[in-house]
């Protein structure tokens, strides 16, 4: 099993998209944990259905990743697709810790 954040990508991928794909990791499993404590059942599971989607995304990116090769025109497409699947993951992370802070004041307004 691998640690938080680390990928198993050939040795052929470049660091720096190497980086990018641990970073997502990292970020989706942060709203992962912010997707629990959400009282409110709707919201708990459309978020698990956003963060499902974007997990799934992922995956395809690194899947993508370990048959590129040395085809920089593919890292360079993998690169825009992680970067939009950063800025949805960043969009959402924000509104989750949002939401579970309003929630926990909700829950206990001495806060």
């Amino acid at each position: 099993m691998l640690a938080r954040g680390e990928v198993d990508l050939p040795d052929g991928v470049p660091l720096s998209i190497k980086r990018l794909v641990s970073e997502q990791r990292v970020e989706l499993d942060d709203i992962r944990a912010l997707v629990a404590p959400l009282t409110d059942p709707r919201g708990r599971a459309r978020a698990t259905g956003d963060l499902d989607a974007m997990t799934s995304e992922l995956g395809e990116i690194e899947r993508d990743l370990k048959t590129a090769g040395a085809d920089s025109e593919r890292f360079d497409a993998t690169v825009v697709n992680l970067q939009r699947l950063a800025t949805r993951t960043s969009l959402m992370h924000e509104a989750l810790r949002g939401a579970v802070a309003t929630t926990a004041l909700e829950l206990d307004p001495s806060r």
